[in-house]
């Protein structure tokens, strides 16, 4: 299993509500595609943020705290792989929601080494 995989799976595990997510993607793609599923995953957070209750304040806020403890500083002595900080970079930041969207907020949620990477110009 390649680390992404690894990664997202554990991600899955730890916050169980995206456990559906994840099977879809399965059904989808027969297998895990760890790009495309980040991007599953994303789509999944801005629409839980979009809810706007206490309680999906607080689902979303505890992956956005996972995602930027494992994306951590740029450190090549840190052990991440760098393939799990691609997945991050690539397919959750890039996939938040631009200027105008519904849920471009959620940016304002993101931890200091996720908000220190996002390009000026898609904040």
């Amino acid at each position: 299993m390649a680390v992404g995989e690894q990664f997202l799976r554990s991600l899955v595990r730890t916050h169980s509500w995206l456990e559906p997510v994840l099977a879809e993607h399965i059904a989808d793609n027969d297998e895990v595609l760890d790009h495309i599923l980040m991007a599953d995953i994303t789509r999944a957070l801005v629409s839980v943020h979009l809810a706007g209750s206490k309680e999906s304040r607080e689902k979303v806020a505890a992956v956005l705290r996972d995602l930027d403890a494992e994306f951590g500083p740029p450190n090549p002595n840190d052990g991440v792989e760098p393939s799990v900080r691609g997945v991050i970079a690539l397919s959750f930041l890039f996939n938040l929601p631009d200027e105008g969207e519904p849920g471009y907020d959620i940016r304002k949620l993101l931890g200091p080494h996720l908000a220190a990477v996002l390009p000026e110009d898609l904040w």
